[in-house]
């Protein structure tokens, strides 16, 4: 499953190393990347908080590979904060991403 479709919610589901999936819901022909921009969006548009581990599930929905540890390397570089509790703003990883995403 590459993470749900940016038209209707529903899964899109595609063959591992494929680009393109199709949406169980409305049946279009989805990129991979697609849904993984989508999810970018919602992310920064969200307050919600979460462990490193948390935000790693999340992005991998979308077919966006981001380890818990490199979340935590994030933290350690200072790069990402944390609030007092060692929660991260998924917000916060958008930019991060994004960059990461611009050097490959």
């Amino acid at each position: 499953m590459f993470g749900a479709c940016p038209a209707c919610g529903a899964g899109v589901w595609g063959d591992p190393g494929q680009h393109m999936g199709i949406c169980t819901g409305c049946g279009q022909q989805i990129g991979r990347w697609h849904v993984a921009d989508a999810l970018l969006e919602r992310l920064a548009e969200t307050e919600v908080t979460g462990t490193p581990a948390q935000p790693s599930r999340e992005c991998a929905k979308a077919g966006i590979r981001l380890p818990a540890s490199t979340i935590r390397g994030w933290i350690h570089k200072g790069k990402l904060q944390t609030d007092p509790n060692g929660r991260v703003s998924l917000s916060r990883l958008v930019p991060l991403l994004r960059e990461r995403g611009e050097r490959r």
